[in-house]
């Protein structure tokens, strides 16, 4: 994949993903070998239209040749804790993982870690505070389920559209930093992330409980 971009690309040129498995195949997963590259230390910086409004749908820019050096990975723990404390949702297009995409039919969402900072931008890829839960379309760079990159502007247009209490509880989940999160709806997301059988399996024994206790 550096090969490819360096030789291939070069600074400041333009490609698509298509282009990229056609030019190195039989390699699977060849965007997460691009996020890798993002991680490198300095990073590479590679621009999406998520990024840059100039570029094309699923078409990226290489801005910046970066190092060779791995940057250090998150602990299991601080993922586990980022992705509980996100429900288990992606917060970038809020869309929870296992639920499917209305873009994408037959697409489910899997959840990674991205940063609220980005790297090239000097934010800490480790740093607990800096890490948040993205679903595999918005951590690649494409286009999340808005459309668009969010903005100030369109977040607050879209608050001030709710209904009081609506943005009365918003305001109290900001001032607190966290929102509380039933935990029913906590393990609704952890059971859709479970293998389907396994997941299939756990929750015939939570409706044969219920049942149960109904009779």
């Amino acid at each position: 994949m550096r090969d490819y971009l360096v030789n291939e690309v070069g600074l400041g040129g333009v490609f698509t993903m298509q282009q990229v498995r056609e030019a190195i195949p039989n390699v699977s997963q060849v965007d997460r070998r691009m996020r890798e590259l993002r991680q490198m230390i300095p990073p590479w910086v590679i621009r999406s239209a998520q990024s840059d409004a100039s570029l094309a749908l699923n078409t990226y820019r290489l801005d910046v040749i970066g190092g060779e050096e791995k940057a250090k990975l998150p602990s299991s723990k601080a993922r586990r804790e980022v992705f509980e404390s996100s429900a288990h949702r992606c917060q970038v297009c809020g869309i929870g993982v296992g639920e499917e995409y209305s873009e994408y039919p037959g697409e489910v969402a899997r959840l990674q870690l991205g940063h609220w900072v980005p790297l090239e931008q000097g934010g800490s890829p480790t740093s607990k505070g800096n890490l948040r839960a993205e679903c595999h379309r918005c951590n690649g760079g494409i286009r999340n389920l808005t459309g668009s990159a969010v903005t100030a502007e369109s977040v607050e247009s879209r608050a001030l559209a709710l209904p009081r209490k609506a943005r009365e509880d918003l305001v109290q989940w900001m001032r607190q930093g966290s929102r509380e999160v039933p935990t029913a709806e906590v393990l609704y997301y952890e059971l859709r992330s479970l293998p389907l059988a396994a997941q299939e399996e756990a929750v015939a024994r939570i409706r044969a409980s219920v049942e149960l206790r109904d009779n």
